[in-house]
């Protein structure tokens, strides 16, 4: 849903910003998490609602937006397959590191250092979303 919702939001309020936005909105929802004492009798209910908003501001930008980057920013097709591999072979070797590591950083960190983590990650994403990404041709 959030995808079929980015793709009518993108022409009204351009890449760039649905972008930086999402990653804006993930990093204020893991925040969100983060402060949340584990100790706390609403901490499972505010985990799977941080949860779920994270997954739909994901899926408002950062999930479909650097599929449709990749047709601007590599002109040359033979170099947008290579790219488009290379990106995918990344995304899924970051998955497998998270997934990986997750259960030990949690007994060694804790939830909230976790989640503290993946905002910084997320707030870095924003920033060059929203700096780094070349202008749109609207």
């Amino acid at each position: 849903l959030g995808t079929i919702a980015a793709s009518k939001l993108i022409d009204r309020v351009g890449r760039k910003s649905l972008l930086s936005g999402s990653f804006a909105g993930m990093a204020l929802l893991m925040l969100g998490m983060a402060a949340v004492p584990p100790a706390a009798p609403f901490a499972s209910a505010a985990n799977v609602a941080g949860t779920v908003g994270y997954i739909a501001a994901f899926a408002l930008g950062v999930g479909p937006i650097p599929a449709l980057l990749l047709g601007e920013l590599v002109e040359d097709p033979r170099a947008r397959s290579r790219a488009a591999s290379l990106a995918m072979a990344t995304h899924w070797a970051c998955n497998l590191a998270v997934g990986s590591l997750f259960l030990a950083l949690k007994q060694n960190y804790g939830l909230s250092a976790i989640y503290s983590g993946f905002a910084a990650v997320a707030a870095l994403g924003s920033a060059f979303a929203a700096l780094g990404l070349p202008k749109e041709n609207k």
